[in-house]
């Protein structure tokens, strides 16, 4: 494995690169083992890892026409195991109606200790309107109050999602249980070493930074940017 100084990811229409003072392998490099499990966060870093593989998850696949939904209990369900079955069953169901439905799902513990879900949906083609009329998802969800929302206007739809993985209620995962949850089908972000590769791939397309930090790592400034990609999304 060759030493680098940069690190890039590419998440659909999203670039990121990192800079590091100092050449080093990178041990840990993101698969689809991340994506299916994030199981379990030992530490601070492992939950902000965590985080940033949902985030490039979202960003590889879902835009802002997307399906926003809110999945609550009526019941005081605290068990993530229970849920989750009632979960998964709802996730049939609503492919009789959807077969090509694609989601990312983060659970949530409300004050009261009850579960509840956020997924994001895209093949789903449901209005929020159409759903107060009809009560369409909720009635086949079955289990409480349902929200149905249209994200237009979001500008990161990957931070959107995130913010719903509580940072401070990470004990309750620590049985091993998932962080969040992702249907088969999606697009899995790549991670670039090779510089090159990327100059490669973005040559002749326009791009616009959207953000840039300086942070301490261990014991080196990192430099962080993250651009949007005006062209076709990503094919390496």
């Amino acid at each position: 494995m060759k030493k680098t100084k940069q690190i890039c990811y590419i998440s659909g229409s999203y670039f990121e690169i990192y800079e590091f003072e100092n050449e080093k392998y990178f041990e840990y490099e993101a698969n689809r083992a991340d994506y299916d499990k994030s199981r379990n966060p030992k530490s601070v870093s492992s939950v902000a890892r965590s985080r940033n593989t949902l985030r490039r998850l979202v960003l590889a696949n879902f835009d802002n026409d997307c399906l926003f939904v809110t999945l609550t209990f009526k019941e005081n369900v605290t068990s993530l195991k229970k849920a989750s079955y009632e979960f998964k069953k709802f996730i049939l169901r609503l492919k009789v109606y959807y077969p090509d439905l694609l989601y990312v799902c983060v659970p949530e513990f409300q004050k009261r200790g009850a579960v509840h879900y956020h997924i994001i949906f895209k093949n789903v083609k449901i209005t929020p309107y159409k759903e107060r009329k009809t009560r369409f998802i909720a009635n086949i969800w079955g289990q409480g109050f349902v929200d149905v929302t249209e994200i237009h206007g979001v500008g990161n739809v990957g931070a959107y999602v995130c913010k719903y993985m509580s940072k401070g209620k990470t004990n309750l995962f620590d049985s091993g249980n998932r962080l969040y949850y992702r249907s088969k089908g999606l697009v899995m972000p790549s991670k670039v070493r090779d510089m090159q590769l990327a100059k490669d791939f973005l040559k002749g397309r326009k791009l616009d930074k959207l953000f840039e930090k300086q942070y301490l790592g261990n014991k080196e400034i990192i430099t962080y940017r993250q651009y949007k990609i005006y062209g076709i999304q990503s094919d390496i």
